[in-house]
């Protein structure tokens, strides 16, 4: 039983004085911080968001466009291949 006691002892002690087994508040501790880094780490993380948010906004743009001009060109070289050329509807004295 003694011994026991003994080995719990040191054991103890290496606790810190809030509780946690894993020692003072540390960095992943954000109530901690200090407000003057608190500030500029929250603001620089809105940035980022706003900034990939941003990125994703102009990339689906570009696609929608992408696929609006592609699928004019496809239809504009279809109907260039299957329709018969403009002379064919005009008459030889003149006219549209």
């Amino acid at each position: 039983m003694k011994e026991h006691k003994a080995l719990a002892g040191p054991l103890q002690e290496k606790t810190c004085k809030r509780g946690s087994p894993r020692g003072p508040a540390g960095l992943w501790h954000i109530g901690a911080w200090p407000l003057v880094v608190k500030v500029p780490v929250l603001v620089a993380g809105l940035m980022v968001n706003f900034v990939n948010m941003a990125t994703a906004l102009v990339l689906l743009f570009f696609e929608v466009d992408i696929r609006f001009r592609r699928e004019t060109l496809i239809l504009a070289l279809v109907s260039a291949c299957l329709l018969p050329p403009r002379w064919a509807y005009t008459s030889r004295r003149g006219g549209c």
